[in-house]
């Protein structure tokens, strides 16, 4: 009789625990689009600058960066929540994903920042430190890609985590 509740015990106290562990996955599912849809739009704010750039149309890349700055800053908010869920999971696969999506993000938001200061200096007629800082972005943006080739990897050997 002692065994039956014994075990009656141990079933009741592992099924909230286990609800926990889905909970934090759950709710980890639930960020990945809105952290997707943030660097998406981010990304072509970006781009979109750069274009504008390329067009002398500086008023109006200081505006995509000012956007750009805005969704990657709203992606790093979702991919820091995802990530606490993450480690409250206690699952490494995700930790290590997470980090990578904050690292990108990170990168881009430095990418940003150097293509601001590149436009301010193009404006200024200062080319030679505008391509200095345009090139700090675009290092910057390769470091990001690095970033996501190491995420895709993590996704490759892990499939069934990223349905």
């Amino acid at each position: 009789m002692k065994n039956k509740y014994l075990i009656m015990a141990l079933i009741i106290s592992i099924i909230p625990l286990s609800g926990c562990i889905q909970s934090e996955t759950s709710k980890i599912n639930e960020l990945a689009p809105t952290i997707n849809n943030h660097i998406k739009q981010g990304d072509q704010s970006f781009n979109d600058a750069a274009w504008n750039v390329n067009n002398f149309n500086y008023d109006k890349a200081l505006q995509n960066c000012e956007n750009a700055t805005g969704e990657f800053n709203l992606a790093k908010s979702a991919a820091m929540n995802a990530n606490e869920y993450a480690k409250n999971s206690q699952d490494n696969v995700y930790i290590q994903y997470f980090g990578l999506v904050i690292n990108e993000i990170d990168a881009k938001l430095s990418a940003t920042s150097e293509l601001n200061m590149a436009i301010q200096f193009f404006a200024a007629g200062d080319n030679e430190t505008a391509n200095n800082h345009a090139s700090s972005a675009n290092r910057f943006m390769q470091k990001a890609v690095d970033f996501m080739n190491q995420k895709e990897e993590i996704v490759k050997k892990n499939p069934t985590k990223f349905v």
